[in-house]
C-alpha cells in the first residue's frame, strides 16, 4: 500500500505543485477536475479537466511563464501565493486526499499520520531534488503548521449558482491544521 501511495503521490500532488512551482500556474484539482490514469493497478499520471475558472496564475511574473499567451494571460484570476496554494491545499489535500486517507485508516490498512507522513516525503523528496526551486517552494509552502479553510459553498448559497464569466471569491473560514506539519511535528522532523 505504501508503495502504490507513493506512485499516486508521484503522479498526481507532485505534478500540481511543481507546476505552481516553476511557472506560478495553479491548477483547483478538486475531485470532478481531476483522474488518475492507471496501468492494470498501478498509477502512471493524471489528467486535468475544466480550466475555464479553475486554474489561476500567481500575481508575479515568473520567467518561465513568459511563453503564456496573452490571451490565456489575461482571463486568468491573478493571485497573491498564500491563495494560489490553497488550489493544492484544499482543493487536493482536503477534498480528495482526506477521504482517502480516513478510508484506509478506517479499514486498518494505513493509519493517517504515515499516510500524511508518505506524502510529506514525497514531496521533501521532490523539493531535494530540484534545488534550483528552493525559493519557490518555500513561496508555496505546503508545509505551514496551518491551511487556510476555503469555504466556497457558503458563497455559492449566497450568489447561486448562475454562470458568470467571473469566480466568486471564496470565503475564509478558521485555518486547519496542515497533516503535513503536524507529521513533523509528532516525527520530529526538521522541515
Amino acid at each position: 500500500m505504501e508503495a502504490w501511495l507513493q506512485r499516486l503521490f508521484q503522479v498526481s500532488v507532485v505534478p500540481l505543485w511543481h507546476i505552481l512551482c516553476r511557472t506560478g500556474l495553479g491548477f483547483i484539482a478538486h475531485g470532478q477536475n481531476i483522474s488518475v490514469v492507471l496501468d492494470g493497478d498501478l498509477p502512471v499520471g493524471i489528467t486535468v479537466k475544466d480550466f475555464q475558472g479553475d486554474l489561476d496564475l500567481v500575481d508575479r511574473d515568473f520567467p518561465q511563464a513568459a511563453s503564456l499567451p496573452e490571451a490565456a494571460r489575461a482571463v486568468l484570476p491573478r493571485k497573491p501565493p498564500a491563495y494560489i496554494v490553497h488550489n493544492i491545499q484544499t482543493a487536493h489535500f482536503v477534498t480528495v486526499l482526506r477521504f482517502l486517507s480516513a478510508s484506509l485508516a478506517r479499514r486498518g490498512i494505513l493509519d493517517e499520520m504515515r499516510f500524511y507522513g508518505l506524502l510529506r516525503e514525497t514531496l521533501a523528496a521532490h523539493a531535494a531534488a530540484h534545488p534550483e526551486l528552493a525559493d519557490r517552494f518555500a513561496l508555496f509552502d505546503l508545509f505551514a503548521p496551518t491551511m487556510p479553510r476555503v469555504a466556497i459553498n457558503r458563497v455559492r448559497f449566497q450568489i447561486g449558482y448562475e454562470d458568470s464569466a467571473e469566480r466568486p471569491l471564496p470565503a475564509r473560514g478558521t485555518d486547519l491544521h496542515n497533516p503535513l506539519a503536524m507529521v513533523a511535528d509528532r516525527c520530529g522532523a526538521a522541515e
